[in-house]
């Protein structure tokens, strides 16, 4: 006599072979809306000068709204930072450029200083964030 799968090893199988079809139809609606909101997109300018180094970029590169800036700036260029637990993310090196002695790269959103550190810095809409060290 043949043996025959069960059913809910098929389905097993069928996950562990296709997870992005068969998660989606299981997940519904609300999974549905999450990926359209993480599909929308905005553009980041990172502008990076420093006269004493050298260093000038000018870089433009879309990421999912909603992105947290620090993140997108560890995946865009070589980052040295320091973390305080009551204070944040402070970056002391960016593309391989330290800050002077006693300082840290600064950055400001759209030509302001920032009210939040890069690390609180919530990508909402296009911005130019333009970094120097201080």
């Amino acid at each position: 006599m043949g043996m025959r799968a069960p059913a809910i090893g098929l389905g097993l199988l069928a996950i562990l072979l296709f997870p992005g079809p068969v998660f989606s139809q299981v997940a519904g609606a609300a999974d549905a809306n999450k990926a359209a909101a993480a599909s929308e997109q905005v553009v980041l300018t990172l502008r990076i000068n420093d006269t004493k180094s050298g260093l000038t970029l000018d870089a433009r590169r879309p990421v999912a709204k909603g992105s947290n800036a620090f993140e997108v700036l560890r995946e865009t260029v070589a980052v040295k930072y320091k973390t305080f637990p009551k204070l944040g993310v402070f970056i002391t090196g960016l593309c391989g450029v330290d800050a002077p002695h006693g300082k840290v790269w600064t950055f400001a959103v759209d030509g302001k200083w920032s009210d939040v550190g890069i690390g609180g810095l919530t990508l909402d809409r296009d911005a130019v964030i333009e970094w120097g060290p201080r």
